[in-house]
Formats: C-alpha cells, structure tokens, sequence
C-alpha cells in the first residue's frame, strides 16, 4: 500500500500503562515511578513533535488520568499533547500486555482519518535519534526492526499509515496469547510476512538503529552501557538473545 495525493500529517503514538494489570509479572510495577518515567517521555516528545510539526497522543489503558499524565509538561508542551483512554477487554487481558496493546493501537488508529503516518514508542521510553528515523520516510511502507528469518518484529518502534494498519494489521491482538509464548512481536511479524507475500504493504527497516534509552519493565534496568549496545544493535542473532526481555516492554 502506498501513500498518494497530500502529504501524511504526523502523529507519535505513545503506549502507556501507569498500572500494570495483574497478570504482568516484571519488576517496575510501581505507579509513581512508571508515572515520573512517563513524565520524561513526555517532555521529550512534545519537544519532537514541536521540532518536527507532529502532534502527540498518549494511550493509556489503566485509568490514568489526563491531569496525572500531562501536569509536568510546559504550556508549549501540552498543547502538542492529547491522551486517548481505552479499558480493556477481558480476553484481551488474559492474553497479556501485548493483547492489550494491540487492542489500544487498533481503537486509536480507526479514530483517525485515515491520513496520519504514525510513529508508535512504548511511551516510557526515548529515542536520541528519533528526529533522524521518524523524518526518514514520508508514508506508505511499515518501517520497523525485525530478525533476519522475519518472525520477530521489535514493537517498541515502528512508523506505519494510519490506513495501512487498519486496512492489514487491525485485530492482530487475538492472535497473541503470553501464556503459550506467543507475543505481539510474533504476531506482528507474521502479519506483516502476509502483507508482503499478498503484495499489499512494503516493510522497510529503519535507515539506522533506533538509539533506545529507558529502562526494562521487565528487570527494571536501565539500557546503558553495554546492555544498551546490545539491544541497539541491527536485529540479528544478538538481539534474540535479548527477545524475551523486548516482548514484555510496557
């Protein structure tokens, strides 16, 4: 699928969950300090999309309030800003995180107008050269981090049309089940695996590697110093490794 006529306008889409639901079994499970850790994302991507004329929205799927999300952020800030509620369905709960993820992407993108090109950010999250990649590409491809084989996709970033997905990727949370080991990040792969064979989406990777700072929900550290290398370096047979931790991002 390929953009044509006017330019897509660009929105950043962060993911939130300032509570984690109860099945999630990682170690940064505390409010407060999930919710300072959206703070800063926060700031650093309003500043982005005032670089880069884009908008923000926050998708927040635990009840967290506006006023909680965007009191920190300056004047200038919050008017680049909006935060979209979606509760989750009980399947998709007992499916995991990534079922609920999938779940929030879908409402927000079938709110839209069909014209944005959207760049997704697991929203505690930074990216130090994300000016670089998200202006890589002006619309039509998915742009995202996957292995080799193709069966992993790195679901902390990616930039797709708000249509494409709706068009070939929307409902892939029911296919995602935590418990059997089946993530958002397979599910994704594979549906963009069909999109290519049907010859209905181009997935591209991002020109270069996405410089991610924040810290692992799942064991609470940081990505720095030779972790953080590790995770930024080209997916391959070093990223696999690390996988597991990826997946669980939230």
């Amino acid at each position: 699928m390929r953009s044509n006529g006017a330019p897509l306008g660009r929105l950043i889409l962060l993911t939130a969950a300032v509570t984690p639901v109860h099945p999630f079994t990682g170690v940064l499970k505390d409010p407060a300090v999930r919710l300072k850790q959206y703070h800063t994302a926060l700031g650093f991507w309003a500043d982005i999309a005032n670089r880069i004329d884009a908008d923000v929205l926050v998708v927040e799927t635990t009840g967290a309030s506006s006023v909680a999300l965007l009191s920190p952020l300056s004047q200038t800030q919050r008017r680049k800003v909006a935060v979209f509620g979606h509760s989750p369905s009980m399947p998709a709960t007992r499916k995991g995180i990534g079922a609920i993820e999938a779940d929030a992407i879908d409402q927000v993108m079938l709110s839209l107008d069909g014209r944005r090109l959207v760049t997704k950010i697991t929203g505690r999250l930074l990216v130090r050269n994300a000016t670089d990649l998200v202006m890589s590409y002006d619309g039509g491809a998915f742009v995202a981090r996957r292995t080799l084989d193709r069966k992993y996709v790195d679901s902390r970033l990616f930039q797709v049309p708000s249509a494409l997905w709706t068009a070939r990727l929307a409902g892939l949370g029911q296919d995602v089940d935590e418990s059997d080991g089946r993530y958002l990040e397979h599910v994704l792969a594979q549906g963009l695996i069909i999109g290519e064979y049907d010859a209905m989406l181009e997935v591209r990777p991002f020109p270069r590697r996405p410089l991610i700072e924040g810290a692992s929900a799942t064991t609470g550290r940081p990505y720095d110093g030779v972790f953080r290398r590790r995770l930024n370096l080209p997916l391959s047979w070093v990223e696999r490794g690390v996988s597991a931790l990826a997946s669980k991002q939230i």
